[in-house]
């Protein structure tokens, strides 16, 4: 990565990213947790952008003023790693849309809760001042002299809106607001595929990045299954260990293991992940994709590896 090669810290983000694939049911509770790798990966940016004297001269200011707040540090981060045609793309994805036409607008929990809501009676007027922040990105999308990056600043301030919101539990003077978790349910839903599409670019999308180290490889038995996406593929590194089970190899991602470096194959292709159904499909349900940290040279970076399935293999529910 570009902005670190901080081992722990990528091993982090990518526990938080499979756990919210594979281990958690609902959108509350995925987006959560990605927030928590968000997090990660904004600390690892600021850091390397503090150090090396690339932040804007907004965020310098407000960093020498001490109001370099979590939202400023989120939205300076995707506006300075996402290139001109990837803020396009996002802007004019199909999930983007769906935020910005989105009905009745995202209501900020904070502002609620400030004015002592009644969650049975909320007026007129406390919901167009709770959904300010959900409006202004409205607002900035449908303006004549719009600007990509104004509009990813008022994006971000709206997911992170989200992230506080799910925090809330909802209490009020009146009683509880029992409408809440359907809320929340139904507006992490919404944002999931925008989010998830933000933190796979800051990642360098690792979803492009297939790593092989079992029958798949060059001259191995089922090569040829990925053949077409060989044309750049390179040896690289990937941690933990390998089992062999029924003459079948079994990896397993391991922290605890980040000094025994496994070769691995790494095929790379922006129509790779259009593949990811059918391979999953091949490999089975004793294995699952997820995302491990690989070395690729002196760069430690983000990749998809087909990794042993604990839960299908012992009898578990998946």
């Amino acid at each position: 990565m570009i902005y670190t090669n901080d081992f722990k810290a990528l091993s982090d983000i990518v526990n938080y990213l499979n756990k919210a694939e594979h281990d958690r049911k609902y959108f509350v509770e995925k987006c959560d947790i990605m927030f928590s790798s968000l997090e990660t990966i904004i600390g690892l940016y600021i850091d390397y952008s503090i150090k090396e004297n690339k932040l804007s001269d907004f965020a310098r200011r407000q960093l020498e003023s001490n109001r370099l707040s979590i939202n400023n540090k989120f939205s300076e981060t995707v506006n300075a790693i996402l290139k001109y045609s990837e803020k396009n793309n996002l802007i004019n994805s199909k999930a983007f849309k769906e935020i910005i036409y989105y009905n009745p607008l995202i209501m900020s929990d904070a502002v609620l809760e400030h004015k002592r809501y009644n969650p049975y009676n909320i007026s007129q007027e406390l919901r167009e001042s709770a959904s300010k922040t959900h409006k202004k990105l409205i607002d900035d999308y449908n303006s004549p002299r719009r600007k990509d990056e104004i509009i990813i600043t008022s994006l971000c301030k709206l997911l992170y809106e989200v992230r506080s919101n799910i925090k809330h539990c909802g209490k009020t003077p009146h009683g509880p607001d029992l409408d809440k978790n359907n809320r929340d349910e139904e507006i992490c839903k919404l944002i999931h595929p925008v989010l998830s599409e933000i933190i796979e670019t800051l990642l360098s999308n690792p979803n492009d990045k297939l790593l092989l180290y079992g029958t798949l490889r060059s001259g191995k038995s089922n090569a040829t299954i990925l053949d077409s996406y060989r044309n750049n593929s390179k040896n690289v590194s990937i941690w933990g260990f390998i089992e062999i089970e029924n003459e079948l190899p079994y990896y397993t991602f391991s922290i605890s293991s980040s000094q025994n470096e496994i070769q691995a194959e790494l095929i790379c292709s922006k129509e790779l992940h259009n593949k990811f159904d059918k391979i999953d499909e091949f490999e089975g349900s004793n294995y699952r994709r997820i995302k491990v940290p690989f070395k690729n040279g002196n760069e430690v970076e983000i990749g998809n590896v087909y990794e042993k399935n604990f839960k299908r293999l012992s009898g578990s529910p998946s």
